[in-house]
């Protein structure tokens, strides 16, 4: 602890140095921010009596970025060139590796689902895309993303970044996992050519006063297929619902002039969605305590279901309604019951948490006391129709579907998605206690 208040003072002494040296005035106030990512809001008071708002984005640290944190500060700037709204870049600190920004004001945009008034600003975000899309390519090449030949590196270069991290991290079978990567990489779409810039991660913007005033966080953006894009509306969409997704993707269709390719979206809504749980997953087993581990078990729940749902839409396969289980009482009950009201009592811990991570945990053992049972159960019975002999357990069975899932053809797809999308549907009922909109939203329709 005390290292880590050592490590914040150092930081605070840092950037008000370079604060000081590269733009002058006083510093009235200095606040880091409650997030994933170091952050910080610095007011400068300038020698004429204004007042420069500032806002530093930090590194996340080694390992944790998707790319080089630099690498954004100088797509920011060429976007500002182009008349894009983003926040104006004063510049690069070394040490701690920072963008310098502009605090735009407004408050993040968190769904529009709940508030129909913010539906106008989420099309102006798209409005907004759809100019991106038109941007000359070349000044994002030179300042460090990636342009693929070919059509499968252009279609894949997201999932083999969410591989790396999959397959450097694997400790076990992962059927499912395999199941999905082997789709995409058998059915990546044919001639689509077009390669733009990319948000990456929309839609992501500040508003104030009815108004878009900026759009942000572009650690995401690469080059490729602007249907990518309209994917990722899609996945953020089960978070922060937008309320009307089919009359945004309209909208963008008509200021961008480009045609919805609903496969080609519904295929990158696949690889988008399975990428949470290939990313987010392995933390589960390697890092104890964890920090979140219920958010995180939420991300990647709810990102397996919506890519199951995005195939079945590709395949046209309607899936089976999620499974009835049956609630047993078990000599466990009252003290699990007792864990989570003593949990209930934890002082608020504030900052980026929906719940207190114990109180999220106490709610699952509870609710697996419940229905481990007949999870399990409805597992084992799902493998042995596949397997054509039952597992002595899930253990074995995994091991065993992973190595049906590398031996079949494409005559089993349709009864493996069924079967995961059950087992999926199944699992989340134990963390339906938990107040996050992805516990229990599926796949955004986009027409």
């Amino acid at each position: 602890m005390n290292q880590t208040i050592k490590t914040i003072d150092i930081d605070q002494e840092n950037i008000t140095r370079w604060i000081s040296d590269n733009l002058g005035g006083t510093i009235t106030r200095f606040d880091k921010l409650p997030r994933w990512r170091p952050s910080w809001n610095v007011d400068v008071s300038l020698d004429d009596g204004s007042i420069l708002r500032l806002h530093v984005r930090g590194e996340r640290g080694a390992g944790l970025e998707t790319q080089p944190l630099d690498m954004e500060m100088r797509i920011l700037q060429i976007l500002a060139a182009n008349g894009i709204l983003v926040p104006k870049v004063y510049g690069w600190c070394d040490n701690p590796r920072a963008i310098v920004m502009q605090n735009v004001p407004g408050e993040p945009y968190a769904g529009a689902e709940l508030d129909p008034a913010l539906l106008p600003l989420v099309e102006d975000y798209v409005s907004i895309m759809a100019d991106i899309h038109r941007l000359d390519i070349a000044p994002f090449v030179e300042a460090g993303l990636v342009l693929h030949s070919s059509e499968d590196d252009n279609a894949l270069a997201y999932l083999q970044m969410a591989e790396k991290t999959y397959l450097d991290n694997k400790t076990g079978p992962d059927p499912l996992v395999e199941f999905v990567r082997r789709w995409l990489h058998r059915n990546v779409p044919k001639g689509r050519n077009k390669r733009c810039f990319l948000i990456g991660d929309a839609p992501q913007f500040l508003h104030s006063n009815g108004a878009l005033t900026c759009i942000f966080d572009l650690e995401m953006a690469r080059i490729g297929d602007p249907m990518f894009d309209l994917a990722s509306l899609r996945v953020r969409d089960t978070n922060e619902p937008t309320g009307n997704l089919a009359q945004v993707f309209a909208h963008y269709a008509q200021q961008s002039g480009e045609a919805l390719d609903v496969d080609t979206i519904n295929y990158y809504s696949v690889l988008q969605f399975i990428a949470v749980p290939m990313i987010s997953g392995p933390s589960l087993h390697s890092i104890k305590p964890h920090p979140a581990f219920v958010e995180y078990l939420s991300w990647g729940l709810s990102g397996t279901r919506c890519a199951l749902q995005a195939m079945a839409e590709v395949l046209g396969i309607t899936l089976e309604s999620a499974p009835v289980l049956a609630v047993r009482s078990s000599s466990h009950c009252d003290a699990l019951e007792d864990l989570v009201a003593q949990c209930q009592a934890l002082p608020e811990i504030g900052e980026f948490f929906r719940q207190h991570p114990a109180l999220s945990l106490a709610h699952y053992a509870h609710r697996a006391d419940q229905l481990g049972a007949a999870i399990e159960e409805l597992e084992l019975a799902g493998m042995a129709e596949l397997l054509g002999k039952r597992p002595a357990s899930i253990t074995e069975g995994e091991a065993a579907l992973e190595r049906f899932v590398l031996d079949s053809g494409d005559e089993h797809t349709a009864a493996l998605l069924q079967f995961f999308h059950r087992r999926t549907r199944a699992r989340l009922q134990l963390i339906q206690d938990y107040p996050s909109p992805v516990v229990s939203r599926g796949l955004g329709k986009i027409t």
